[in-house]
């Protein structure tokens, strides 16, 4: 895979970089909390208590895109 069909597919990353000829893309991915306005949902305050109890354990993860010559030649989740 080159590198747009990489953006093409993930989007622009949030940042690159590169070093002895090696690019690497940055990505974060966010889990998408729940909106506790949501007309649609309950809006009773336990569920807005309960949406904002769940959106507190939605996770970041951390990814690199390892591209060689123009084409990705790895990717891995960046750990903390």
């Amino acid at each position: 895979m080159e590198r747009d069909q990489v953006v093409q597919l993930l989007g622009i990353p949030e940042s690159s970089f590169v070093t002895n000829g090696i690019e690497r893309l940055l990505y974060t991915y966010r889990e998408d909390p729940i909106s506790a306005d949501d007309p649609l949902l309950d809006a009773s305050t336990q569920f807005k208590t309960a949406a904002k109890r769940f959106d507190e354990t939605l996770k970041e993860y951390r990814y690199v895109v390892i591209l060689n010559n123009g084409k990705v030649s790895g990717y891995k989740e960046l750990l903390d």
